[in-house]
């Protein structure tokens, strides 16, 4: 609170008596006017403040549950023959690298890759010379021949 404010002034000192005359005595001086001040009360107590509430703890969320493992593929899909079986898949086959991936050095042969697929696709079953000369048509190095020969193996058509 605030302090209360300083006392009054104090008084002043009282006036010398007057002489007397005669066989009269003078009277005394009379007393100083005004008194001491009162001191000041003092501020009262702040009020203190009040503790807040704490927030509450969440609630953990409940666990999912697993899915269930889905069931396997079977054979070649829908597929005519197992070369047939690699075009649907994309051009590649578990175990080998797929068409897509067929370079010579930088060079991407995959173009050259699944053109050889589908021709030994349609002549099915392709071997010996057809299989030259889908090699041939196509402008086949080792390198192309190599990424279509795993892609056979792999799929069990050779």
């Amino acid at each position: 609170g605030i302090a209360g404010s300083a006392g009054g002034r104090a008084g002043t000192a009282g006036g010398a008596g007057v002489g007397g005359s005669g066989n009269r005595a003078g009277t005394s001086g009379g007393a100083g006017a005004g008194g001491g001040g009162r001191a000041g009360t003092s501020g009262g107590a702040g009020a203190a403040g009040t503790t807040g509430v704490a927030g509450t703890t969440g609630m953990a969320g409940t666990m999912g549950m697993a899915g269930t493992t889905g069931a396997g593929g079977s054979g070649t899909g829908g597929a005519k023959n197992c070369i047939d079986a690699i075009k649907l898949n994309g051009y590649s086959a578990t175990g080998a690298p797929p068409c897509s991936m067929c370079k010579n050095n930088q060079t991407d042969e995959s173009v050259k890759c699944e053109k050889t697929i589908d021709c030994e696709d349609a002549a099915y079953p392709c071997d010996g010379n057809c299989k030259l000369n889908c090699q041939n048509n196509q402008g086949d190095d080792s390198v192309v021949t190599g990424c279509v020969n795993s892609l056979l193996t792999a799929a069990s058509c050779s």
